[in-house]
C-alpha cells in the first residue's frame, strides 16, 4: 500500500511538472476602452504569454487581440517563436482594421496581421512579413492568409477614405503598410494621390521607397532594390522618355548616383560623394570631365541644366506626370 501510495504521490509531482511546463505564462495584458472604431465605440485587449524556455535564446509563445463592439466579442490569437525577445503587439486604425505584430530584437522579420469586421464576421485581410535591416523594411514581402475580398476591400477603403489617407494627420506606419496587401494599387491609386500618401508617410522613407520601386514606378526606377542591396529612389522622372534617377545606398554612407536611359540601355551614369549640404538640397550636380549635369528636384521645374565648360548646352525638362518628389533621408545621414 505504501508503495502504491509512493507512486501515485510521484505521478502527480510528475504530471504537475509536465502540466507547468506546458503552461504559457501571460507576459502583456493590456485594454484599450471606448475607442470610435467602425463609428462605434470598441473596446481592445492584448494579450501575450510565453512557454518557459528551454534556452535563453528561443522562445515561444502565443498572443492574441480581442474586440469587443457592439455587444460582441471577436477574438483572433497567434503562435510564435523565434530567436531573442519577443516584441509583439496590437494596433488598430481608424479605417476600421486592427491587427497584431509579430517582431524581436535586432534584424529579425517584422510580421504585420490584418483583421476587419465585415457584417458581423472576423475577416482575416492578409499577413505581411518584412525582413528588416536596421529597423527599416528590406526586400520583397512574405504574403500569406490574404482573404478573396482583400483587393475589392482596400479599394472601396480608397474610395471612402480619401481625407483621411490623403489629407491630415499622417498615417501610422502599419497603416501605410496595409495597401500592400492589394494586388491592384496601382490601379486603384493614381499618381498623384501616391504623391500624397507619400507625404503622408514621410516618417517612413523604407516604406515610400518601397512603394516606388515595386509598385507605382517598378517599370522606371534605375535605382537598385533587391536581397542584396537597398538602394533609395531619392528622385526621378522621364525625360524624353528616357528615365532619370537619383538613388544612394539606404544603409551606408557613400555615393549619389546619377541613372540616365532605361533599364535595357543605361546610357549615362555618374556619381560623387555625398555631402553634407546634400542633406537640404533641392539639386544636385554631377561632373564628367567638361560637362555638368545639375538636377534640379523642385516639382515646378524639375529637370536637367547641362552645362559645357561653364556655359548652358540644354535644360531637360522632366515630364510633370512622371516626377518622383525628391526624398533624400540617409538614416546615417
Amino acid at each position: 500500500m505504501k508503495n502504491s501510495l509512493g507512486l501515485l504521490f510521484l505521478f502527480i509531482i510528475t504530471f504537475n511538472s509536465i502540466a507547468n511546463a506546458n503552461q504559457c505564462i501571460e507576459v502583456v495584458n493590456k485594454e484599450i476602452k471606448s475607442i470610435l472604431f467602425q463609428k462605434a465605440d470598441a473596446d481592445f485587449q492584448y494579450k501575450y504569454c510565453e512557454y518557459p524556455r528551454n534556452d535563453l535564446m528561443t522562445f515561444e509563445g502565443r498572443q492574441s487581440v480581442n474586440i469587443k463592439i457592439d455587444g460582441k466579442i471577436y477574438s483572433y490569437s497567434d503562435d510564435v517563436g523565434g530567436v531573442g525577445n519577443f516584441g509583439g503587439s496590437m494596433f488598430f486604425s481608424t479605417l476600421g482594421v486592427f491587427g497584431l505584430v509579430s517582431t524581436t530584437t535586432g534584424n529579425s522579420p517584422i510580421s504585420i496581421l490584418y483583421l476587419t469586421i465585415i457584417e458581423n464576421k472576423l475577416v482575416l485581410l492578409g499577413q505581411l512579413t518584412f525582413e528588416q535591416n536596421m529597423g527599416n523594411i528590406v526586400g520583397e514581402p512574405y504574403i500569406e492568409g490574404k482573404s478573396d475580398i482583400t483587393n475589392f476591400w482596400i479599394k472601396k477603403l480608397l474610395q471612402s477614405n480619401q481625407e483621411y489617407i490623403y489629407g491630415s494627420p499622417a498615417l501610422s506606419f502599419y497603416e501605410g503598410l496595409l495597401f500592400i496587401l492589394s494586388d491592384d494599387l496601382d490601379k486603384d491609386m493614381t499618381i498623384g494621390e501616391f504623391a500624397k500618401l507619400s507625404s503622408k508617410l514621410s516618417e517612413y522613407p523604407d516604406l515610400i521607397n518601397f512603394y516606388r520601386q515595386k509598385i507605382f514606378f517598378k517599370n522606371n526606377s534605375l535605382c537598385s532594390y533587391n536581397e542584396n542591396i537597398t538602394e533609395m529612389d531619392a528622385f526621378g522622372c522621364k525625360v524624353n522618355n528616357k528615365q532619370l534617377s537619383i538613388c544612394y545606398n539606404y544603409f551606408d554612407s557613400g555615393s549619389l548616383i546619377y541613372r540616365y536611359g532605361d533599364k535595357s540601355n543605361l546610357e549615362l551614369e555618374l556619381s560623387r560623394e555625398i555631402q553634407d549640404d546634400d542633406i537640404s538640397a533641392n539639386s544636385f550636380i554631377f561632373q564628367k570631365n567638361k560637362w555638368q549635369y545639375q538636377v534640379n528636384t523642385d516639382p515646378l521645374d524639375a529637370g536637367i541644366l547641362i552645362k559645357n565648360n561653364g556655359k548652358t548646352v540644354s535644360f531637360l525638362k522632366c515630364d510633370k506626370n512622371t516626377i518622383e518628389p525628391l526624398i533624400f533621408a540617409p538614416i546615417w545621414g
